[in-house]
Parts: structure tokens; sequence; C-alpha cells
């Protein structure tokens, strides 16, 4: 680790639990305090290349969480919360930083947990929907368009991953704690 990473990194921490990885990457959203103003305080993201061992900002002074890499690791996607407090979805680039695309939530709505499917065509995440519980969804990046797959309700959906036809998440659905599926076309859960 350099000086100049050791000093970027001494005041940061981790600002959610969530890491994840890709191509060869691993992406985890760093806490950036602000020392004077906490409202200006930042979560970027940072790249670590598990081949070289080298860790890398990929983006700065941005309130980025839960970062989620393609399998081929040309991308991230994270939620991004502005000073407004407004969410939405980012799908970056993984090696500028520079946005491909975004998705913003409605003024309700939180988005959380994105995860890419394997061909890196869809991310489904969880959202919460003020006064109407949880819901999962999908995110086509091609045409920016946005489906549901389980609506609005009060059960804890959480964690979800695909595997290019199913997306898989832990849930309290029946009343436990279990993993369930639903399928990428819409028409079943199980």
């Amino acid at each position: 680790c350099s000086r100049q990473k050791s000093a970027e990194l001494a005041d940061a921490y981790p600002s959610d639990r969530l890491i994840s990885s890709g191509g060869g990457f691993v992406a985890l959203a760093e806490g950036i305090p602000d020392i004077r103003w906490t409202m200006k305080s930042s979560s970027d993201i940072f790249i670590a290349d598990t081949k070289t061992h080298r860790t890398r900002r990929l983006t700065r002074g941005r309130r980025l969480y839960a970062p989620a890499m393609s399998r081929d690791g040309t991308r991230a996607a994270a939620v991004e919360f502005g000073e407004n407090n407004r969410c939405a979805l980012v799908i970056l680039d993984a090696n500028s930083g520079l946005p491909v695309t975004r998705a913003d939530a409605p003024e309700d709505e939180f988005y959380q947990t994105p995860s890419f499917t394997p061909d890196g065509k869809q991310i489904v995440f969880t959202s919460i929907v003020r006064g109407r519980g949880k819901s999962l969804n999908v995110f086509t990046i091609a045409d920016s368009s946005m489906r549901t797959l389980v609506p609005c309700g009060w059960e804890n959906i959480a964690q979800p991953v695909s595997d290019g036809t199913s997306v898989f998440y832990s849930s309290d659905y029946s009343g436990i704690d279990n993993i369930y599926a639903a399928d990428l076309a819409g028409n079943r859960r199980y």
C-alpha cells in the first residue's frame, strides 16, 4: 500500500457490509467523513484487483452504497443517494468510473442491494416503498426498463442474486426465514 493510498484511506470506513466480486475484481463502498460537515460526507467505490493486490478509488465525492460487480468485471452497479436524499440505481464503467446509465427512484422509493445477472444485461434489486413495503425488481440496462417480480408487501426480501433464469432471495414469506426464487420472466415464485 503506497503512502498516498494509506493517507487517502486513513479516515475511511466501510459504509455498508456489502462487497461484490467479478472478473478478478472486488468492489467495496468506503465512507469518507467530512471533517466539518456531516452532510458533506461521501461514500465512494473502491476496487481491488485480486491479481495485483492493488486497490484503486473508482469514484470521488459521491454517496454510493451496496456496490455490485458484473461477472466480467467491466461494470459496477450501486445505489446512489443525492444531497436531497433521493436515490438512484447507477451503473458505472468499472475502469473509468464514468456513468453508463442510471435509474432514478420515485420520491417515495429507496433501492437496495443490486446484483447483476450472469450475462450482465440486467440488475436485480430490492426496493422499499414508503407505506407499502418491499418489492423485488429487475432493471434491463439496454432499454432502461424496470419490472417488478415480487410486488410490494411486508415480507423482508433481501440479498437477491440471479442465475440467469431465476432470482434467489432470502425472505420470511412463509413465516420462517428461507431462500425463495422468482423466475426472471415474472411468471412464477417458489
